[in-house]
Formats: C-alpha cells, structure tokens, sequence
C-alpha cells in the first residue's frame, strides 16, 4: 500500500493506493489526520495518516479474454466533503498511475 499526502490551503489530504489480488487497483482519498507522535508511516506520509475515506475508487483489471477493458468506479461518503481542486488532483493522479505515467512511492 502506498501513500501520498498533499496539501491544500492549510489542509492535508492522503492518497492510499494499493494492488489487489485479483490485480485490480484500489485508491482513497481522505482528509489527512495527524499521526501519533514518533509514529512514520514509512512511505512518505510523515506526520500524517488518512481519516475516513471520502472517495474510493476500484480500478478492475482487464481479463485476459475480455474484449473491452472495465471502466473504474466511484463512491463518495455522502457525509465528508473535499474542494473540488483535490479531487481533480486525485483523479488526475489515478489516472498517471493506472496508465503506467507515475510512480508510486514506496509502501
């Protein structure tokens, strides 16, 4: 699993990335929390750790004898809410990933 925390107008927001088994892709973007004092996450998080999820997205691995490649999909927790820049950033960011253009930093 990796992550990734960004900042925004005084605020903090991680990225969470991981490979499932299957080999479909999982991402979350989440307000930052502070981390407990002396704690690392030890991939770039720092000080910070995710909250609660406020958009997932699940990225399904093309099969071998599929024609056409699945469309990701999308849930937002109707409770949290993000400016609209982060979550440009973040869809911008999965799509780096998911086409082979970024990489991930260390999990």
């Amino acid at each position: 699993m990796a992550l990734e925390v960004w900042e925004f107008a005084g605020e903090h927001y991680c990225l969470q990335s991981t490979e499932l088994v299957d080999g479909s892709r999982y991402f979350e973007l989440s307000e930052a929390r502070a981390a407990p004092a002396g704690w690392t996450t030890g991939s770039g998080g720092g000080d910070f750790m995710p909250g609660p999820a406020a958009v997932t997205v699940v990225a399904m691995r093309k099969e071998e004898d599929e024609d056409e490649e699945k469309l990701p999909f999308v849930t937002f927790a109707a409770d949290r809410s993000l400016p609209f820049d982060i979550l440009s950033r973040f869809t911008a960011r999965i799509s780096e990933l998911l086409d082979g253009e970024g990489v991930e930093p260390a999990g």
